[in-house]
């Protein structure tokens, strides 16, 4: 082999098992099924010549890459900060992904320096760097000895600098999963004396950090439930325990509380103690929360749902929590706070014990303490197990209600379980468990769900999380033809906002009866259905019908002024433009995060741009306190687990915010389908848009743009293409407005885009509430409902009846008193006054974990023959000609003038319709 591993260094750290590596052979002949994400190759600066004998000559020599070229396309110039580049994406079929050099100045004994001193300095300056480039993506890289060719550094001072600074960070958390450090030889399987020393120099480094793993390992036990509460709840945690141990005696429990050792970054004795424990239970209080020492537990906690790829975590809520951080309100809870006539603290504690006691018994035999004479093998084993069962669990039918309106939709769950016990249903009560990733699992849930219920009611119209299920569910039905969407009406209600009017609602009124006939419906329909039960979405049609609104709302918030964009809303005179913006991004956005920062301090300087934090829990506190958080999609953060949670945290902390507008979503080069719900979040600006960009740069003026970033922790130069800088610039200018607006409401009261208010707002039409009886069909016409995949939901039942609907696409039965049917052949509806979703006071969930308006919904689209795949053609020609007369308008003309143009859209009639309003 050209190529073979000799040794490694095992490290333990609260991620999981990391490794340093050594390798001997030619790096250059890395298999392509070891694929690393990054290597690093060392220049003198500014030099990038294929020298025979260096890792840049055999580059260009044995791969063809030469780095003289890609120096001339840099993705991120971090030379003054950090002295290294980063290259653009590298072809396919190489086994690296990217390329980072580091350019080094030369080694000089300058005052009481030496030559190892500033070599040590300047290779800990790559470990520095690897913090803003991995971004939070566990990651693997491979290099040479740097500095050790050319420049002809030693070797053992420099392997000692590498593996003693990869060690450092790796333990204080840089998500760097495995270094792989290459010694050349053109025959590793011959080594020669310096190959055998530098081999042996490497085994006296692993056995010196082998040994502190072992002195700084606390022998720990392990334990089935560990507690964590504060000083002020130590009368609720002695309750807890006389209760867990009253119901199981043998219970091993640690409710000693922990002391929080603030010299240290980690504090390893605690974490020793949850990462051996099954579960971890939180004695969930105002005190709780305010004391810092245990917020830093809670973190603490969090880590092992990571490690584990588990949810260990079980909150358990005394008292409600009027300031709960975001990412601790996503935790799925059990209150244990009676709050009902008919409730008492003790029965709520008892029964939250006994759950607790339940989940411990349905663990796997081996379920993880990780103690550390656990093989990898079954640790790897564990966790992808547990993954696999998450990731491919669906569901045949999900019931969304409002917890205010529980009683039909409890109702027909038990009637399907007792007649049809094979069905995997979720209703939520009984799968979200304590200790759940509520808002994700919900989600997800929605996300992988065959038939979706959606029970109506007031309290499903004004909940926030109910209209975001059922947008999830619209946003499916609208790129997915195995969908099924079923609204549901049982008298509870009289008026719905249009959104949720694009399907009929089947009526059941509230008798056991009819309940019962439709779960015999459902079956009957699934059972018809079988066959296009794992056809995937599409989600290019969902997709396009977003860039048509947001290319309307460009025009109406942007100029084009000699090539840039300019805002047409800017901040009001006087009006001062301060605070911390913080990012979510993956790795591959890391120049669009950075640039960002740059256009946003140029218009207002008194903003201050974080792009990363030094610990976790500085970075959740950030998370929790900046006035705005930019959340850039792209297909890498999808993958990243942890950055997925912080985006589901920071939408947590939107929804209860009524305030302000506190997230914008940016989406750049999000192409991967699953989860689907991602493509229905509310983006504002979506790099993604091509048809808009690419337009609309014939115009830019900065064919080549570049920046100059200089933020804490990270300084360098970053180019983009022209695309790319309109796009970010016209962000910038949103983000300035929408901070400039505080106090003003936010703009986001869901967190998923209704597809059918989107095709509104194209029209000019308002989300006004309608009579249900308009939309009501009975449920002895249910068999007759159907879906078609890429065509636009409809509004309306068919205005004739004459001609009988198509066999392959039937048609659903009118309702019993049909709606006005207007000249056009459409059924004409009233304007009523909007209704504005209700904003719940703060605080923490009532029922089952769940925030008050956490209900889930859904919908299914029952769908006419042709008319919407004509309607498509419409808009599209439509949109055409809108970009078109925009285009030659040059400077965007106001968008408040009507076009005289027809617009047909979601079955309706719209003349001369004017601009959307923003999303």
């Amino acid at each position: 082999m050209a190529l073979q591993r000799k040794d490694r260094i095992k490290l333990s750290t609260p991620m999981g098992e990391r490794e340093v590596q050594l390798w001997v052979g030619d790096i250059t002949q890395l298999p392509l099924e070891d694929q690393v994400d990054m290597i690093f190759t060392s220049a003198f600066y500014g030099d990038y010549s294929p020298v025979p004998g260096t890792l840049i000559g055999s580059l260009q020599r044995n791969l063809g890459i030469s780095v003289r070229e890609l120096a001339k396309n840099k993705e991120a110039d971090m030379r003054k900060m950090f002295s290294c580049w980063i290259s653009e994406p590298l072809p396919q079929g190489l086994p690296f992904k990217r390329l980072v050099c580091f350019e080094f100045h030369c080694f000089k004994n300058l005052e009481n320096n030496s030559t190892t001193d500033v070599l040590s300095a300047q290779l800990s300056e790559m470990f520095r760097a690897m913090m803003p480039i991995l971004n939070n993506h566990e990651s693997t890289v491979i290099t040479p000895l740097l500095t050790t060719g050319n420049q002809r550094q030693s070797v053992p001072h420099v392997l000692r600098a590498m593996v003693d600074g990869a060690c450092h960070w790796i333990k204080a958390g840089l998500p760097l999963k495995c270094l792989k450090l290459v010694l050349y030889s053109s025959n590793p399987s011959k080594l020669d004396e310096q190959h055998e020393l530098s081999m042996k120099f490497f085994k006296r480094l692993k056995s010196a950090w082998t040994q502190q793993e072992k002195e700084n390992a606390v022998t720990s036990k392990s334990y089935d439930v560990c507690l964590s509460y504060s000083t002020k709840d130590q009368k609720q945690a002695n309750k807890v325990v006389e209760e867990l141990k009253k119901q199981k005696k043998h219970l091993a429990i640690h409710s000693e509380f922990f002391t929080i050792n603030h010299e240290k970054t980690w504090q390893d004795e605690i974490f020793e103690v949850m990462k051996n424990s099954r579960r971890i239970l939180v004695i969930l209080t105002p005190e709780y929360v305010e004391d810092p020492d245990c917020v830093e537990q809670f973190n603490l906690a969090l880590c092992c749902n990571r490690l584990k790829k588990e949810e260990v975590v079980m909150p358990f809520l005394f008292e409600l929590v009027p300031n709960i951080p975001s990412y601790m309100s996503l935790v799925q809870y059990t209150m244990c706070k009676a709050r009902k006539e008919n409730e008492t603290a003790e029965a709520l504690l008892m029964a939250a014990c006994k759950n607790l006691i339940q989940a411990l018994a349905t663990l796997p035999p081996n379920e993880i303490t990780l103690k550390r004479a656990d093989s990898k093998a079954e640790l790897n084993k564990t966790a992808a197990d547990s993954l696999l069962s998450d990731s491919c669990k669906s569901y045949d039918i999900l019931i969304s209600y409002s917890h205010r309106n529980r009683e039909e939709p409890s109702k027909l769950y038990n009637i399907l379980k007792e007649k049809y016990p094979y069905l995997n249903i979720f209703f939520d009560q009984n799968e979200l468990k304590a200790g759940n990733l509520w808002q994700q699992a919900l989600f997800e849930a929605v996300n992988k769900s065959s038939c979706i219920l959606a029970f109506l009611s007031e309290g499903y119209c004004k909940s926030s999380v109910c209209n975001d299920e059922f947008s999830i569910g619209l946003a499916r039905h609208f790129a997915q033809e195995s969908m099924l969407l079923i609204p549901i009406h049982t008298d509870r209600v009289e008026m719905l906002p249009r959104s949720l009017t694009s399907i009929p609602c089947v009526d059941v009124g509230q008798t056991p009866e009819n309940l019962m006939l439709l779960a015999g419906k459902l079956v009957e329909m699934l059972s018809t259905n079988s066959s296009n039960k794992h056809q995937p979405p599409f989600p290019r049609i969902y997709k396009d019908k977003m860039a048509e609104l947001r290319s309307a709302e460009f025009k109406i918030k942007f100029r084009m002024d000699r090539g840039l964009v300019e805002s047409k809303m800017p901040p009001a005179a006087g009006v001062s433009v301060e605070g911390e913006v913080a990012f979510v991004y993956a790795q591959d956005c890391l120049k669009l995060a950075a640039i960002l920062s740059v256009l946003l301090r140029q218009h207002a300087p008194g903003l201050v741009c974080q792009m990363f934090s030094e610990s976790a829990s500085q970075r959740r506190a950030l998370l929790e306190s900046a006035r705005m958080v930019v959340v850039i999609v792209s297909d890498q953060l999808v993958a990243t687990q942890p950055l997925l949670e912080e985006m589901h945290s920071v939408l947590c902390r939107q929804r209860s915010n009524s305030d302000d507008t506190v997230v914008y979503l940016i989406q750049s080069g999000h192409t991967e389908v699953n989860p689907f719900y991602l493509h229905a979040l509310p983006f504002r600006v979506s790099l993604d848009d091509e048809n808009l960009w690419r337009r609309l740069e014939r115009a830019a003026s900065n064919k080549n743009p570049r920046y100059a970033v200089d933020l804490k922790g990270m300084q360098g130069t970053y180019r983009c293409t022209a695309a790319q800088n309109l796009a970010l610039s016209a962000a910038a200018h949103d983000i300035i407005s929408l901070i400039g607006q505080s106090g003003a409401g936010s703009s986001l009261p869901y967190n998923i885009v209704n597809i059918a208010e989107v095709e509104d707002k194209i029209a000019g039409i308002d989300n006004s509430p309608v009579h249900v009886h308009e939309h009501i069909i009975t449920l002895s016409s249910i068999n007759h409902l159907s879906w078609k995949a890429g065509q636009a939901p409809p509004r309306t039942h068919p205005a004739s009846h004459d001609a009988p609907p198509s066999p392959a696409v039937p048609l659903p039965s009118p309702p019993s008193s049909p709606p006005t049917i207007a000249k056009n052949g459409q059924v004409a509806f009233s304007a009523l006054p909007q209704q504005s979703p209700n904003q719940e006071a703060a605080g923490l969930p009532e029922a089952a974990g769940l925030p008050e308006d956490v209900d889930q919904a859904d919908d299914n689209h029952f769908k006419g023959e042709n008319v919407g795949l004509i309607k498509k053609a419409a808009e599209e020609e439509r949109l055409r000609q809108q970009l078109e007369m925009f285009l030659a308008d040059g400077d965007g003309a106001d968008s408040g003038k009507s076009t005289g143009n027809s617009s047909k859209v979601g079955g309706h009639q719209q003349s001369g319709s004017k601009a959307c309003a923003v999303l």
